[in-house]
C-alpha cells in the first residue's frame, strides 16, 4: 500500500472514530442531568387510619397507583415521572408523614424517591460525556490537519484547533441539552468551594472543565517543542504554566502526555 493510501485510510479512520464518539446513543440520550422520580407502594401494612382508599381518588392519581401496584405484585419497574411537580399526588394528604392507601381492602403505603436513568451501555456521568466528547474532537481535528497538511502530528496552533474544536462540541451539546445540567462536572454540593463561589460558580467551573484536557494537550505539544527548554522564555511563564498544571493536574495530565506523544518536534 503507498503512503498517500495510508495516509488516507488514517484520515478517514480519524473522522468515523472522532464522529462515533459524539453522534452515538449514549451521548445523545436525552435525559443527561435530568431529574426523575418514581411513585412506589411499600409492603401491605396493618389497618392504617389515614389510609384513603383508591376510589376515592381522582382519576389520575388512582391510575398511577395501579401502576405502582402493579409494579410491586409483578417486581417490575414501577412509573418513573420527569418531575416531583408531575407524580400524581392529588387527593392525598400532603401533611402526613407517610401517605398510606387502601385497595382492595389492603393498606400500603407511598414512597416518592428520587432516582438516577440510566443510558445505553454507560453509567449516566458527565465526566464520562466530557471524555466522549474530548477524544472525539481530538480525533476529528486530528483527521481535519493530516488531510490539509499532510500530518498528523500537531503543532501548538494546530493543538489550539482542538480546544476551539471541543468548544464547538461544548456548545452543540448544551444547545442539544437545552441547558448545562448535563455537561457540568460538579460534586456534591458542600465544602468550602460553594462558600467561596457559590451554586452557579461551580456550575460554571464545571463546565469549564471539559477544556482543562485540551488544554493540558497544548501545553504537552509546546513542551514537545521545546518551548521552555531553550531558556528563551521569562521565567514567569513556566512557572504560570506549571502552578496551572499543580491545580488542575487531575484532568490536565492526561492531555499533557498525549501532547507530548503526538507532539510536532521542534525542528
Amino acid at each position: 500500500m503507498t503512503i498517500m493510501g495510508r495516509k488516507s485510510i488514517l484520515i478517514v479512520s480519524l473522522l468515523l472514530f472522532g464522529i462515533a464518539m459524539i453522534a452515538n446513543p449514549y451521548y445523545f440520550w436525552p435525559h443527561h442531568g435530568d431529574e426523575a422520580y418514581e411513585l412506589e407502594v411499600g409492603e401491605p401494612i396493618g389497618g392504617a387510619d389515614d389510609a384513603v382508599p383508591i376510589e376515592s381518588l381522582p382519576s389520575e392519581t388512582a391510575r398511577a397507583i395501579d401502576e405502582a401496584l402493579e409494579a410491586y405484585e409483578s417486581d417490575a419497574e414501577p412509573p418513573v415521572y420527569e418531575s416531583r411537580a408531575d407524580v400524581p399526588t392529588d387527593g392525598i394528604p400532603s401533611e402526613s408523614g407517610r401517605p398510606a392507601v387502601r385497595a382492595d381492602g389492603t393498606d400500603y403505603v407511598l414512597m416518592i424517591s428520587e432516582v438516577d436513568r440510566s443510558p445505553p451501555l454507560l453509567p449516566e456521568s458527565p465526566l464520562v460525556r466530557a471524555v466522549m466528547g474530548s477524544v472525539g474532537a481530538v480525533a476529528i481535528t486530528l483527521g481535519a490537519v493530516t488531510a490539509v497538511t499532510g500530518s498528523s502530528r500537531l503543532t501548538t496552533r494546530r493543538a489550539w484547533a482542538i480546544v476551539t474544536a471541543l468548544g464547538v462540541v461544548l456548545g452543540a451539546t448544551i444547545a442539544y441539552d437545552g441547558g448545562v445540567h448535563g455537561v457540568a462536572i460538579t460534586g456534591p454540593g458542600t465544602g468550602p468551594l460553594d462558600a467561596i463561589v457559590g451554586t452557579q460558580g461551580r456550575t460554571a467551573l464545571g463546565v469549564l472543565a471539559w477544556f482543562l484536557p485540551a488544554i493540558g494537550l497544548v501545553i504537552g505539544v509546546a513542551f514537545r517543542r521545546r518551548r521552555w527548554r531553550d531558556g528563551s522564555r521569562h521565567v514567569g511563564e513556566p512557572l504560570c504554566v506549571l502552578a496551572f498544571v499543580v491545580v488542575t493536574w487531575l484532568f490536565t495530565v492526561p492531555g499533557i502526555l498525549l501532547g507530548i506523544l503526538i507532539g510536532e518536534e521542534a525542528q
